[in-house]
């Protein structure tokens, strides 16, 4: 497992923790569950150097949800995603 603390990632890349919504489930229609697990939304806790571009550490972020890899960091699941699959960021 990986630790946060002295990570130091690699120039291109971002760390995102991700935000699971729960989605409405009034719905009749039956999601497979290979797709529950999929995020869409994170919050940046990692990048090299601080900062890319105008993405800061703290930032919610819009990414392409399979362009991503996942890992364990700090017991979390995470993943590692590339700049240019950032679609959107907020403070």
């Amino acid at each position: 497992m990986l630790k946060l603390k002295g990570l130091k990632i690699n120039h291109g890349r971002i760390l995102v923790d991700p935000i699971y919504v729960d989605e409405d489930t009034t719905s009749k229609v039956a999601k497979p569950s290979q797709y529950e697990d999929k995020a869409e939304l994170g919050v940046v806790v990692g990048l090299p150097d601080g900062e890319i571009g105008t993405i800061e550490i703290g930032h919610t972020v819009a990414f392409n949800r399979y362009s991503t890899t996942k890992m364990k960091v700090d017991g979390k699941d995470m993943f590692f995603l590339r700049e240019e699959d950032v679609l959107a960021s907020q403070q």
